[in-house]
């Protein structure tokens, strides 16, 4: 969706609200499953005193699998941001978003805020144990009876003597 900057910036006081789903490959802002995503982005762009800012939230519903343990999850999300909209950006905010042109891809705007704040894992729970490193099997239905010992590496030779 393109948000008209110069008409806002030409009004004091005008509100631009916005409310509408986009529909992007999951992969835009997390992981590497192309599977389909409904975002969800509300929000509004307003003139305060010729300064123009954009605020909105992002909403939608991540499918893929725990990190440990590879069990499918599902995990709803909401993300709030503000940002305001500037020519050229003399302190460096990273709120401030440049505006080359007339308008800003509010699409591009909401994925890349997405990127930032998506959580680097997924866990199916705090406590997951995970898979077992010798069998694969998932340690969060049950001990899988392998024997974890560590054995020191430089001891390794003396295991085989002893077999």
């Amino acid at each position: 969706m393109l948000l008209n900057v110069k008409r806002l910036l030409a009004e004091e006081g005008l509100r631009l609200p916005f409310d509408y789903t986009l529909q992007v490959p999951q992969s835009e802002f997390y992981g590497d499953d192309d599977r389909p995503a409904s975002l969800h982005i509300v929000g509004e762009a307003v003139n305060r005193a010729q300064i123009a800012e954009l605020h909105f939230a992002v909403s939608g519903r991540v499918e893929t699998v725990c990190d440990r343990c590879l069990d499918p999850i599902s995990r709803a999300f909401e993300y709030r941001y503000t940002h305001t909209l500037v020519k050229e950006s003399p302190n460096g905010s990273d709120e401030d978003i440049i505006v080359d042109g007339d308008a800003v891809h509010l699409d591009q705007v909401a994925i890349t805020d997405l990127r930032l704040d998506f959580p680097l894992k997924f866990l199916c729970r705090e406590d997951c144990k995970g898979l077992c490193p010798l069998c694969g099997a998932n340690l969060n239905q049950g001990d899988c009876g392998c024997d974890k010992r560590q054995i020191d590496p430089r001891l390794e030779a003396l295991k085989e003597l002893l077999q």
